[in-house]
């Protein structure tokens, strides 16, 4: 059986700019923080630290978000091949209000544990969860989930 792809979700080009611009101006204020900070060592150091791991993040996001999220036939993947969870091992797709999940997205809880993954503004997965959002289209991200939900569904 082929598998096709059912429906693809892009990341939103002004949601995905204006994430990488808060992540590179907070990662320049905590360097020019620990630069200009008259106090300890160990704050000016921490600072430094986190300054270039939040400038890593916005690489790692800028990179992360080219990619597509693709509902298949078999699964949830990343236009690229990473797959995300596979449809046998979905349990359910939580997107209400409080479910623990990504801005503007949908959480999908597996059956069983599956390694840790993060990519920043399009998904993460811990354990049996995966949470997929963040910069993503909010209407196709919705749509996805809810095609995610009826395909789990017994028929009528």
């Amino acid at each position: 059986m082929e598998d096709k792809v059912i429906f693809e979700v892009h990341p939103a080009p002004a949601r995905r700019g204006l994430a990488l611009v808060f992540m590179i101006v907070l990662a320049f204020m905590l360097i020019y923080t620990a630069i200009t900070l008259e106090t300890g060592v160990f704050y000016r150091v921490l600072l430094l630290a986190l300054g270039v791991v939040t400038m890593m993040g916005a690489r790692s996001m800028a990179r992360g978000t080219r990619v597509t999220v693709q509902l298949k036939t078999s699964g949830l993947y990343l236009s690229d091949g990473t797959i995300l969870a596979d449809i046998d091992n979905v349990e359910k797709v939580e997107r209400g209000l409080f479910a623990f999940k990504p801005s503007n997205g949908f959480a999908v809880k597996l059956k069983t544990k599956q390694p840790g993954a993060f990519v920043p503004g399009v998904f993460w997965r811990i354990g049996k969860t995966v949470g997929v959002g963040g910069v993503l289209n909010v209407g196709a991200s919705k749509a996805m989930a809810d095609m995610m939900a009826g395909e789990l569904q017994p028929p009528v």
